[in-house]
């Protein structure tokens, strides 16, 4: 299963004046037409914040997306709306696709979730083993959320992504600051293996959920 993500730069009056009313109607009529599995989202940590916005979708393959996309365009209501999206944007940003790793759970897609995107870049020969200890901790429940492999985008395939949903930064903060011993110890034991495969951090970016 792949996850696309595709960006929107705006100038900051047209997000204060009219961008999140224009964007939250793909999450209320727009997706649910289209059958689309995604989230709508406002970048407010990381590159060029607050002035981004991006749709995030699921599908089983980029054959799938590539299909479905096509179809959109050919929707009345989707090429309205997505015309208007162009109007009022300034500029592509990045288009990133995604392989996800399994086990996977679908993204938190209420409104006002924010998501915590933890990137780590690897070497192209630590690749298998980046994705089996990301799997382990899935498997574990050490990682919660969903981690993905990027394939399409900065830094493909040897960037992997820890995605996180939150209610707000301070569950977040608690989450990671006020565990009990065990997990704490259990956490930490799966983070030193995953300190001995990557090479270093990559950005860390904030989404929230219109």
């Amino acid at each position: 299963m792949i996850k696309v993500q595709c960006e929107f730069i705006l100038k900051m009056k047209e997000v204060e004046d009219e961008a999140s009313e224009l964007f939250k109607l793909g999450i209320t009529e727009i997706f649910p037409k289209l059958k689309w599995n995604g989230i709508i989202q406002q970048k407010i940590v990381g590159d060029t914040q607050q002035s981004i916005f991006s749709l995030t979708s699921t599908w089983d393959d980029l054959v799938v997306w590539n299909n479905e996309f096509q179809n959109a365009l050919s929707n009345k209501q989707f090429n309205n709306w997505y015309k208007k999206i162009f109007e009022i944007s300034m500029y592509g940003g990045n288009w990133n696709v995604s392989q996800l790793i399994e086990p996977y759970t679908n993204a938190n897609n209420k409104s006002g979730i924010i998501e915590i995107q933890s990137s780590y870049i690897v070497q192209f020969k630590n690749i298998i083993k980046a994705t089996k200890v990301m799997q382990e901790g899935l498997n574990q429940n050490i990682l919660k959320g969903h981690c993905s492999q990027r394939i399409f985008g900065p830094n493909a395939q040897t960037l992997f992504t820890w995605s996180s949903f939150w209610d707000s930064f301070s569950a977040w903060e608690k989450a990671i600051y006020d565990r009990p011993q065990e997990v704490f110890v259990k956490s930490e034991d799966w983070f030193a293996k995953w300190t001995e495969i990557i090479d270093f951090g990559g950005p860390k970016e904030v989404y929230k959920n219109l």
